[in-house]
């Protein structure tokens, strides 16, 4: 979608609230937003703003019943930033858990490639620095979650 009042009045009504709330985006000169396919629990956009291109993952409806808090996922995601094996974070809206980080560009790794050992020796690699990294405030097993259902 275009820059300008026109792009931000056609946008998606959760998209256009975060654009909003994020300075400068709303005066940006061009500005374009699309949808990202593959969510199971948040919707998640492409945001290009004058040059720079950025994720909004906006939660879905209720997903705090499924033991999800948004507020650890923040402090994850920017410890697995600081250490480099994440999208740097650039902001947090906790008044409705959206997180928004840099856009980085790839493509999926198949299973054939993901089986090399080259690449899961970087993989392993980049498991080790998460798990040497600080410690995150809270868990999350899918377990208690069904137990508690």
């Amino acid at each position: 979608m275009e820059g300008g009042t026109t792009g931000i009045a056609r946008m998606d009504p959760s998209v256009r609230e975060i654009v909003e709330a994020m300075p400068g985006w709303s005066s940006a000169s061009r500005l374009e937003a699309h949808p990202i396919p593959g969510g199971i629990t948040n919707r998640n956009f492409r945001v290009d703003v004058d040059g720079a291109s950025y994720v909004v993952r906006i939660p879905g409806a209720r997903t705090e019943l499924l033991g999800i808090d948004r507020r650890t996922e923040h402090v994850a995601a920017r410890a697995a930033s600081d250490l480099g094996v994440a999208p740097e974070v650039v902001a947090f809206l906790p008044d409705r858990g959206v997180l928004v980080t840099r856009f980085v560009e790839g493509e999926p790794i198949d299973e054939a490639e993901m089986a090399a050992p080259a690449t899961m020796a970087r993989v392993a690699d980049r498991l080790r620095t998460l798990h040497g990294g600080p410690e995150v405030p809270g868990t999350f097993s899918p377990f208690r979650v069904v137990e508690r259902y």
